[in-house]
């Protein structure tokens, strides 16, 4: 780690991907299994349960061989703490998780258990979960969440897909593969592609409350938008359920406050053997258990929830899937309708509504650093202000302070547009001058080529016309 005792108020600080990889193989390798701050003795939930991480930079594990966070609640090795990602960014993953008795798990976390995730952005990943056997579990952010919070995190322009040599026992979702009995608010799954073959949620894949002693699942403030979720059972006893919010919904509740599904296509491929197969705008399919008395039928419930260009293929079946969310145009979200319905949570964006809380466009900033990075620092007279300006730049803010970030922005690009260069060196031109001034003109036929040639100096050039400075003495000599 990069500093930190791992409590609240002074975390354990995550700033490399050496920092992250060294906490999933800490927590892998199950030396983490005791490690409890809220047990009084060994033996509670463990896996840095009651500790605290945050994170402190961007992340990018381009190239890195990725192993999930947490992978197993059977092998002792989950994620119990609570991760704070300051709003950055962790991006350019490629993983196909880890397994445990034929149960395989990938995400940036694999199992996250009694713990929580705050303030985390997912870029550009690619998981894909191959159970060998059993289930496989893949999202963006956690290919398992059990009883814990999401907050504020979210996973853009990547690929999530799932599969198993067994009917039914996979699912993969934009931000979560399987979640149970967990909470998650203001987090969003935008622009990207994901793939089974059993349940395939642009959220979540599966959400199954049918646990003893964990609180039903909730969502609030959180939106899929952008993406492509599309299921196949490669069995004629399979399942396959696709759904733009959840892909099945396993004796429970899907309870839905403030969300929205928007531009997304969710389909069942068409030469799909599935035994049942369905979609839904927000859930793909209901789990029925017939075998208690009475049957239990798992439902959605949707307050205050909008939908817009959605594709269902094949067209989902109004018995089965049922809620009470509103269809809305394109035009009603992107010109702020849609936004001003949801709440103070959300603000208008490019087209359709984003969270308040999601983290503001750094590419002016980088593209202004960049610039100040690439210069020839012996160019310039002073250099202190450009100096200054990088060192002002603040990460991690949210959208709502956009303008400051842009102001960051604005200020390197003026401090570089007011550097002064250093001068050329006259030294060889004024040394030509003085020797052609010590000259009687009286003793030459042909002087005025001299005088020419001091009539031609321009004292005006900068350090990097050296060499046309040097062509004024030498035109001299």
């Amino acid at each position: 780690m990069s500093g930190g005792n791992g409590t609240q108020d002074d975390p354990w600080l995550i700033s490399t991907a050496a920092d992250l990889k060294a906490l999933a193989d800490y927590i892998n390798s199950g030396n983490a299994a005791d490690c409890d701050a809220d047990a009084d003795v060994c033996g509670g939930i463990g896996n840095f349960h009651g500790y605290y991480f945050k994170q402190t930079a961007d992340i990018d594990l381009q190239g890195a061989a990725w192993n999930p966070i947490g992978y197993s609640d059977n092998a002792g090795a989950c994620f119990s703490g609570h991760y704070d990602g300051d709003n950055h960014v962790i991006c350019n993953a490629i993983s196909s998780g880890l397994t445990d008795n034929g149960y395989t798990s990938a995400g940036i976390f694999g199992f996250v258990w009694n713990g929580s995730v705050s303030n985390l952005h997912i870029e550009n990943v690619t998981f894909s979960a191959t159970g060998n056997g059993n289930y496989a579990f893949a999202g963006g952010l956690a290919g398992t969440v059990y009883a814990s919070e999401i907050t504020n995190c979210s996973v853009s322009n990547s690929k999530i897909s799932s599969n198993t040599s067994y009917n039914n026992n996979n699912c993969a979702g934009g931000l979560v593969g399987y979640s149970i009995g967990s909470t998650f608010s203001k987090c969003a799954a935008n622009n990207n592609i994901v793939t089974s073959t059993s349940y395939s949620g642009g959220f979540v894949g599966e959400q199954d409350d049918d646990y003893e002693g964990v609180d039903a699942s909730k969502f609030v403030d959180c939106y899929v938008a952008g993406s492509t979720v599309n299921v196949s059972a490669p069995s004629s006893n399979g399942f396959s359920m696709a759904g733009g919010f959840c892909g099945e919904v396993t004796n429970d509740v899907l309870d839905l406050t403030n969300c929205f599904v928007y531009d997304t296509a969710i389909s069942v491929t068409a030469d799909n053997n599935a035994v049942l197969n369905s979609v839904g705008t927000f859930a793909g399919g209901l789990y029925t258990n017939t075998h208690t008395t009475p049957p239990y039928y798992a439902t959605v419930t949707t307050n205050n929830c909008y939908y817009g260009k959605v594709t269902l293929t094949p067209g989902s079946n109004p018995d089965t899937i049922k809620d009470t969310s509103t269809e809305k145009t394109a035009e009603e979200f992107a010109n702020g309708t849609v936004a001003n319905l949801l709440g103070e949570a959300f603000t208008n964006g490019n087209g359709f509504p984003i969270l308040g809380s999601s983290p503001a466009n750094y590419t002016a900033v980088d593209a202004a650093l960049a610039e100040a990075n690439e210069l020839d620092r012996t160019l310039y007279t002073d250099l202190s202000a450009v100096d200054t300006a990088v060192a002002n730049v603040v990460r991690g803010y949210g959208i709502a302070r956009q303008s400051e970030v842009d102001a960051m922005a604005q200020a390197i690009r003026d401090a570089l547009e007011h550097l002064t260069r250093k001068g050329a060196n006259y030294a060889d031109v004024d040394a030509a001058i003085t020797k052609a001034n010590a000259l009687n003109k009286d003793d030459y036929t042909n002087f005025a080529a001299v005088q020419a040639a001091i009539d031609a100096v321009d004292r005006t050039k900068d350090i990097t016309k050296q060499s046309e400075v040097d062509a004024m003495a030498a035109a001299i000599q």
